[in-house]
């Protein structure tokens, strides 16, 4: 797949990380290729979620995403991609999560590596966030433009430390959300290419160029 992207012009990638995955040989394939390693996107489903309130699972999670950054330190990938949270039914960022992150945090500083809050469900636990290490250094945002367009309905690098904490882009399309009611579902992230859905792209630019960003567009 990456001498593919590169044979049609692409010039970086990014890989999903899970556990026992071999990230050396995507790295080497990388190097072979002429291509940029961006990020290791972390865990996703409800790990994040774990961190928040307290479970079993609590301990795994963070023990899945430190492992990430690891990974991402030994093979000179700069960022890990992480999502804030996971679900609808909450809206309550709790200080026992800022604390379970800020552990990661001071792992992914130790490590020299960049970790990209991304928006999904609960914005309020990606505020919370940005706002809590608004003056760390290893601590970016990641703009999924498809995320916003069906969960959010709003722009969101327009909030208090988001567009001058972007890091990364996440740049896809959808149809928007289907129910008319203003009901959020996953069923409504497409991940189209863009063009192929809703997404007004000129004011996708207008926003990326008002924050100056000169990183990747994936």
């Amino acid at each position: 797949q990456i001498s593919l992207l590169r044979e049609t012009g692409f010039e970086g990638f990014f890989a999903y990380w899970e556990k026992g995955m071999d990230v050396a040989d995507l790295a080497a394939a990388a190097r072979r290729e002429g291509m940029i390693f961006q990020s290791l996107h972390a865990p996703g489903g409800p790990w994040a979620r774990y961190l928040w309130y307290p479970c079993e699972e609590t301990r795994t999670a963070m023990e899945l995403f430190v492992s990430c950054l690891r990974d991402c330190a030994e093979q000179a990938v700069p960022i890990m991609v992480l999502h804030s949270f996971y679900g609808f039914d909450l809206h309550t960022p709790t200080p026992q999560g800022l604390e379970n992150f800020e552990k990661i945090v001071d792992q992914a500083r130790r490590l020299g590596v960049k970790i990209a809050f991304e928006n999904l469900e609960g914005e309020e636990y990606l505020a919370a966030l940005l706002a809590h290490f608004r003056d760390e250094a290893a601590v970016g945002f990641c703009w999924d433009s498809g995320h916003e367009s069906c969960y959010s309905h709003r722009d969101l690098l327009s909030q208090p430390f988001h567009g001058e904490k972007l890091l990364a882009t996440h740049l896809n399309d959808n149809l928007g959300a289907r129910d008319f009611d203003g009901a959020r579902t996953g069923a409504d992230d497409l991940h189209l290419l863009p063009f192929d859905g809703i997404i007004d792209w000129q004011d996708v630019a207008r926003r990326l160029n008002q924050w100056g960003f000169q990183e990747m567009l994936m």
